[in-house]
């Protein structure tokens, strides 16, 4: 098959056949992984132009900088894993408008600040990982809690997710420290984000 002559966005080389240019966006690019390639730089904001594009997993790399507040154009997004690498910065409130988003982990990174408000609108959002940001402060929405969100946890512990969360994030703020002993105790905190705690 002529994939230069088949697929859009893709042009090649009429000598060769080579591919030398390759545009996402023209292509219609549903997934995406560029896992455990040792990437280094920055996100591209410019990637919040694939429209299309229903799972990005950048895991295990070596990126920096922040979470592109122009990602939240991604509107068939269902799944987005940039865990593993050296991001920064706050979490982008403007991500809440992601309708689709079913899975986002965000553990093993360097993020500050707080989980925004505003992310509560992410209904259909099932599954968020937070862990070993020790940069994140603050509460979660709880509209988290109601529509049962699983909180992703270290590999190792002993307990369920379920009983992670109860003990964690716990209804009465005034048990935070508590909590925390408890999870030292274990050894591993449920979030290892030790500035999280409580709903809001």
């Amino acid at each position: 098959m002529d994939h230069c002559s088949s697929w859009k966005g893709l042009e090649c080389d009429e000598k060769t056949g080579l591919v030398k240019e390759l545009d996402l966006e023209e292509a219609g690019l549903a997934e995406l992984d560029l896992s455990k390639n040792a990437l280094t730089g920055q996100l591209p904001a410019a990637w919040g132009a694939l429209k299309k594009l229903e799972e990005l997993d950048l895991v295990k790399n070596k990126l920096s900088g922040p979470l592109p507040a122009a990602w939240a154009q991604l509107a068939s997004l269902e799944e987005l894993d940039v865990s593993n690498n050296s991001l920064t910065g706050p979490l982008p409130a403007a991500l809440a408008s992601l309708s689709k988003l079913e899975e986002l982990e965000l553990q093993h990174n360097n993020f500050q600040g707080t989980v925004p408000q505003e992310w509560s609108a992410l209904k259909s959002l099932e599954e968020l990982s937070l862990f070993e940001n020790p940069g994140l402060k603050g509460c979660l929405p709880a509209s988290f809690k109601a529509q049962k969100v699983e909180l992703g946890r270290p590999k190792g512990s002993s307990s369920s997710s379920k009983d992670a969360d109860e003990e964690k994030f716990a209804d009465d703020k005034d048990d935070t420290e508590k909590g925390k002993a408890k999870g030292k105790e274990k050894g591993k905190d449920a979030q290892d984000a030790p500035g999280l705690s409580g709903w809001c």
